[in-house]
């Protein structure tokens, strides 16, 4: 595509809709269910020398059992506590073939047509957020570009860095 931006949220989009209804989407690469996180998604392009265009590799990372251990920086979810029959397998037979429709759409539609879908499952759309650069307002969801939308003291802010990690002033609710 001319533009990569808003893949990781397409990416999410596609997930979150094989899976189940309840997950919902944390701007710009997790998913999340109950207020804890069930997945991330990586996204890198890459070029190819004497190859014209580039090439994505999509990683998704869901836990489907409970994750051991107790030091996590965001409490997790896993996919068994949401559906039991939700194993490994079942979990790839139902994303594989969604997953590929809406990268080729992607490519050729961009994100635009995508975001009034992500922002109806948007985990923070509405409440006050906080940014690792120390920005705070409210999160008004997404752009059709995959910008989030962020209303601070000093105005309405998109945020198109991934660099950039967004966290609840507040847990959101369940």
């Amino acid at each position: 595509p001319a533009d990569w931006s808003g893949l990781s949220l397409a990416v999410g989009l596609a997930v979150a809709d094989a899976l189940h209804p309840d997950i919902r989407l944390k701007w710009p690469n997790d998913l999340w269910w109950q207020g804890r996180k069930l997945a991330g998604i990586l996204v890198e392009t890459a070029g190819v020398a004497h190859t014209p265009g580039r090439f994505v590799v999509i990683g998704i990372g869901i836990n489907i059992m409970e994750p051991q251990g107790s030091d996590f920086s965001t409490p997790p979810a896993w996919l068994t506590a949401l559906d039991s029959a939700l194993d490994a397998p079942t979990a790839l037979a139902r994303v594989a073939a969604p997953l590929v429709k809406a990268v080729r759409s992607f490519e050729r539609h961009g994100f635009a047509p995508l975001a009034e879908r992500f922002n109806a499952r948007d985990a923070f759309a509405g409440l006050a957020v906080r940014l690792t650069d120390g920005t705070e307002g409210q999160a008004l969801g997404v752009a059709p570009n995959g910008a989030l939308r962020v209303q601070t003291s000093q105005g309405l802010r998109e945020i198109i860095s991934s660099e950039v990690s967004v966290r609840p002033v507040a847990p959101p609710s369940s």
